[in-house]
């Protein structure tokens, strides 16, 4: 085949069309998942307290539980529901293991499911017991909102909600929090010397439940970033 044979070849094929519309559409689907939670005490005629309590950003709970210790091992069973989100946090060199309960990407499934996963484990817990215990819930951090969040959108009947420093979130429906903080007690408790929420945000998140008529009880403390376990065994005796 000679250079214009070629040539003319060439002019005869069709100049074919690439710049097609690509779509891309979002789904999503129910799955099945296995989620992990730990306990710590025995539930027996002297449980007395019933305690769920939720990790903040980048924790497991198993080391979460840990930090109560400080209470009654008679008359207190502790749980701690681990976020279905778990992933290396840090620089490679140094990562480690920690689970989250949501990021903002898809943020309304993901509060769907882990209010879903809590209301879940809540039945799990009680389906062979009597429904006379006093149920605590704690919220450390990123756990504070999920915890709120639960207390709001679930059906689980909760006591007392403990939210340990964490700001408030502000996409929850108020009515239905004002309503439960007539019937359940709210803790909002934070340390004076907190590295990763600013004053400004306790602040914030204090004059927003004021402003929205919530009732709920203040608690501050010399400390950061962290359970202060004093404070929480006095608000938690009876």
């Amino acid at each position: 085949m000679n250079e214009l044979t070629c040539k003319m070849n060439e002019e005869q094929i069709p100049e074919q069309k690439i710049s097609q519309e690509f779509s891309i559409e979002e789904h999503n689907i129910l799955v099945k998942r296995t989620a992990r939670y730990y306990s710590s005490g025995i539930i027996n005629e002297k449980t007395k307290t019933i305690w769920f309590v939720l990790h903040g950003f980048a924790q497991l709970a198993k080391d979460f539980i840990s930090e109560f210790e400080f209470l009654s091992k008679k008359n207190d069973y502790v749980i701690a529901p681990e976020g279905l989100s778990r992933s290396n946090f840090g620089r490679a060199s140094d990562s480690r293991i920690g689970a989250s309960w949501m990021t903002k990407e898809d943020r309304l499934n993901e509060i769907d499911d882990y209010v879903e996963y809590l209301d879940t484990l809540y039945k799990e817990i009680f389906k062979n017991l009597s429904l006379g215990y006093k149920v605590n819930v704690l919220g450390f951090s990123q756990g504070g909102s999920t915890a709120l969040r639960w207390f709001i959108n679930g059906t689980s009947s909760i006591n007392n909600l403990f939210i340990c420093s964490s700001d408030i979130a502000k996409d929850v429906d108020i009515s239905v929090l004002r309503k439960k903080s007539i019937e359940s007690k709210i803790f909002y408790i934070y340390g004076s010397k907190d590295t990763s929420y600013s004053n400004k945000n306790f602040n914030d998140s204090v004059n927003f439940l004021n402003e929205n008529k919530i009732n709920f009880i203040e608690k501050t403390f010399e400390g950061g970033h962290e359970i202060n376990s004093a404070l929480l065994k006095e608000l938690s005796v009876d």
